[in-house]
């Protein structure tokens, strides 16, 4: 499949041998290692990614840049998208800042722990901070302003936008009691009881389910909390029903309610009657017979619109169904069946199905499948349809990371050089975008992208922004990492030799999902230019310039104290210390020649050509 190749990162790893009293150099300088590294560049001189148009509002490196501080960490940084603003967090310390994406100005900085993104109530991004003080944790949320939405501890958690207070001692084994719902200024909205059934038998195991498949849920025994959309409430009761009750002007009210063997859903024949969990909120065009009465009002004026909220029911040995409903109302606007199962977290979870990617230029979402059938599938939401998944080894290394008008952005595990972004047509999944130079790294709701090219970071703006002409703007989504995918940090001694020309050296995701692609390390210099050539420094000058054979001698010398072969400990000292890579390439301790050498930035590892020797 074709995808972007960023330029290679050369990893260098092997075995080395402290040998005091000899200098491993032999053969001339060459005159490049005098040469200063090419500046940093202020203006983007390279083809445009698919969905980013116009001319870079500014450039985040060098003297004359925009970018915060926190971009000099040594060890690299991470960013991500926060509604409309960009997350800087560092790689060496729990440390971030929150940046404006259209005009740069610093929102937040903190040292709070991360613990994920949620939603407000009027669906804007959040940010989940926690703070650990004496024992005690305390939940911070900020909005894409830098402000705090909220603050809490205790029995309260953040839910979408309000605060919920559980029983204390609350568990999802024992989900019983007094609950209450706030908004984020601590107001009581509306209290309820979640009653434990009189007789336990009541509440009816699986066995007892099979033999009363007639169960009609119980939609006055209310349940517990696990979502919020607008004013809109959901509750589950833990055997399967979900309700949607008012949380705005008529608190508590039951709105709808079903459950998963509703006979409209299932058939009524699924047994056990299948879990839910919430998948998301969409805006979607209206169909018809529900935008017909406004077309009429408004004369053919903006496209109606209906709010709708997406249901996965999960069942532990049959292919999971989704089931889109109008928020509202409840009514169903379609369902379908899922590939293969998707197991359900019988825990009351009130997190959304991770790993989600939606296009809303095309209302396309990219779901992720826990079946062996498919890792990934592509539903129209419009139409209720599957448009397709990712069948054959190639599709299948492909983590989806955020979308950009129309294009999907991932990495692929299956580049040859494990660090190409790749770029698919949301609608169709055909690969585009071949052999481009530069990555988008970070796309904010508003459509702003940070484009990374020849060592420097630039930001774009959506249309309405550009000087210049280009294709509309439109919302994105962006997905976060699934649990158990963490980002990999790769350090320094694995980044090994960088040209000068290459892409940076930093943390890169082992398996793909969110929030956002894998991270570079982009470290640069304070002034943004190459800086003053390093001084000559003679600390070997006054010792006779070592050879090959010297160095071999001292080795085998070593390596006969170890026990090892002695025959090729002599012979051969190298192949004893060579080195292979997973992929076979074969790495030697000591790379003999000409050696050219160019100073590196702050973090970077110096460009080499063969010289030598290295690595000893």
């Amino acid at each position: 499949m074709p995808h972007w190749r960023r330029a290679p990162l050369t990893i260098v790893t092997g075995v080395g041998l402290v040998v005091s009293g000899v200098a491993c150099t032999d053969g001339p300088q060459s005159e490049e290692a005098e040469e200063s590294p090419r500046p940093l560049p202020t203006v983007y001189d390279a083809q445009l990614p698919p969905g980013v148009s116009g001319k870079p509002l500014r450039f985040l490196h060098g003297p004359e840049s925009e970018g915060p501080g926190i971009l000099d960490d040594a060890n690299g940084v991470r960013i991500e998208s926060l509604g409309n603003a960009f997350l800087f967090s560092s790689n060496s310390e729990e440390r971030h800042v929150l940046q404006r994406a259209g005009d740069g100005e610093k929102l937040w900085e903190g040292a709070h722990r991360v613990s994920g993104f949620g939603r407000d109530r009027d669906g804007s991004e959040v940010l989940i901070l926690s703070e650990d003080d004496d024992g005690s944790r305390t939940t911070v949320v900020l909005d894409d302003e830098g402000e705090t939405v909220w603050r809490g501890a205790d029995r309260e958690i953040y839910l979408d936008g309000l605060v919920l207070r559980r029983p204390e001692e609350w568990s999802a084994d024992d989900p019983y009691g007094d609950f209450a719902v706030l908004d984020t200024d601590g107001e009581e909205i509306w209290d309820f009881t979640f009653e434990e059934p009189e007789d336990a038998a009541e509440e009816e195991s699986e066995e007892d389910a099979e033999d009363d498949p007639d169960d009609t849920p119980d939609l006055d025994r209310m349940g517990v909390p696990v979502g919020a959309q607008g004013d809109v409430l959901f509750l589950h009761d833990g055997a399967g029903l979900l309700q949607a009750r008012d949380a705005g002007d008529a608190p508590g009210e039951l709105l709808w309610g079903i459950a998963g063997d509703d006979e409209e859903l299932a058939g009524g024949s699924a047994v056990p009657r299948p879990r839910p969990q919430l998948v998301g909120g969409y805006e979607l065009p209206a169909g018809e017979e529900d935008s017909a009465d406004g077309a009429e009002d408004e004369g053919g004026g903006a496209e109606e619109t209906r709010t709708t909220v997406l249901v996965r029911w999960s069942h532990p040995e049959e292919p999971s169904r989704l089931s889109l409903h109008d928020l509202e109302s409840g009514e169903l606007v379609w369902s379908l069946v899922e590939p293969g199962v998707n197991p359900a977290d019988h825990g009351f979870n009130t997190v959304r199905v991770p790993g989600t990617v939606y296009d809303s230029a095309t209302h396309t979402l990219l779901l992720p499948q826990a079946s062996r059938e498919t890792p990934m599938i592509g539903i129209d939401l419009v139409e209720g349809e599957v448009g397709w998944r990712f069948d054959d080894e190639t599709e299948r290394s492909i983590s989806p990371a955020f979308s950009l008008d129309g294009h999907i952005y991932g990495s692929s595990r299956d580049a040859d050089d494990g660090t190409s972004q790749v770029v698919l047509e949301a609608e169709t999944k055909k690969p585009v975008a071949d052999d481009l130079t530069s990555y988008v790294e970070a796309v904010t709701d508003d459509g702003h992208a940070i484009v990374v090219w020849d060592r420097q970071r630039f930001v774009f703006g959506p249309e309405e922004e550009q000087e210049e002409g280009g294709r509309p703007s439109y919302g994105v989504g962006a997905a976060r990492p699934h649990p158990g995918r963490p980002h990999r940090e790769v350090g320094p001694e694995e980044c090994g030799v960088l040209p000068a020309e290459s892409t940076i050296c930093g943390p890169t995701d082992a398996l793909g999902e969110r929030r956002s692609l894998p991270s570079r390390n982009m470290n640069m210099p304070e002034n943004g230019a190459a800086g003053p050539e390093p001084p000559e420094l003679p600390l070997a000058s006054e010792f006779p310039q070592a050879t090959q054979e010297q160095w071999r001698e001292l080795v085998a010398g070593v390596l006969r104290k170890t026990g090892g072969d002695t025959g090729q400990a002599e012979s051969e000292p190298e192949e004893l210390l060579a080195s292979a890579t997973y992929e076979g390439i074969r790495i030697s301790p000591c790379t003999w020649g000409t050696r050219a050498s160019t100073p590196a930035f702050p973090g970077w590892s110096p460009s080499r050509a063969a010289g030598g020797p290295r690595g000893c």
